[in-house]
C-alpha cells in the first residue's frame, strides 16, 4: 500500500460486525426483512417473482434474489455469471470468541501474517484475526482449527471456551 500515489497510503480496519450493522441498518430502513440463520439452496425464477428454498426446509417468495456473498454465491453461479480473479494466496480466520485468559491483546506479524486479538470494551468477546498456515483448508472451519491456529501463533488458545461465530476468508 505504501507504494500508492496518494497522501493516504495505508489501510484502515473495521470488523465484519461493523460493516454488517451498517447494511443492516440501511436495509430495515428499505423495509427489507433480514433472514438470518439459514442459507438459500435453492431456487427458480418466474415472470414475475422467485421462489427460493432456504436450510431447514423454509421457503418464500420475493421479486428480486441478490447473491453477493463471494466467489461461492449460489445465486450468481446458476445466474452464469463468473467470478474473475486468481487463485488464493492466503487464508484467514476470523472469530468472536469467549477466552477464560486474557489474551496479548494488539496485532502482532510473523513470517506466516499478519493476526490480532481485539476488544472494544471490557467483558465484550475477544476478536480474533489469525492467517492460516495452510492454504488448502476448504469448508466451515472449527472450534478445533482455531485452537490450533492460536496455539500456533501465540503458543496458547487462551483457554478458549466458545465462538459466537467462526469464519474463514481468502484473498481470492
Amino acid at each position: 500500500i505504501s507504494d500508492f500515489p496518494t497522501r493516504h497510503n495505508y489501510g484502515l480496519a473495521l470488523w465484519q460486525s461493523h460493516f454488517e450493522r451498517i447494511l443492516a441498518d440501511w436495509v430495515r430502513e428499505l423495509g427489507v426483512p433480514i433472514l438470518r440463520g439459514c442459507e438459500v439452496v435453492g431456487f427458480a425464477q418466474h415472470d414475475s417473482a422467485v421462489d427460493i428454498e432456504l436450510s431447514g426446509d423454509t421457503s418464500l417468495r420475493a421479486e428480486y434474489l441478490v447473491g453477493c456473498d463471494g466467489g461461492r454465491s449460489l445465486v450468481r453461479k446458476a445466474a452464469g455469471i463468473d467470478f474473475p480473479g486468481w487463485d488464493p494466496s492466503t487464508s484467514w480466520l476470523i472469530a468472536e470468541v469467549e477466552m477464560d485468559e486474557e489474551p496479548e491483546f494488539g496485532i502482532r506479524r510473523d513470517r506466516v501474517g499478519t493476526h490480532a486479538l481485539n476488544r472494544r470494551q471490557g467483558g465484550e468477546p475477544v476478536r480474533v484475526v489469525l492467517t492460516e498456515r495452510h492454504l488448502e483448508r476448504t469448508g466451515d472451519p472449527s472450534m478445533s482449527e482455531l485452537r490450533d491456529a492460536l496455539v500456533a501463533v501465540y503458543g496458547t488458545d487462551y483457554r478458549l471456551r466458545s465462538a459466537n461465530w467462526i469464519s474463514r476468508f481468502t484473498d481470492m
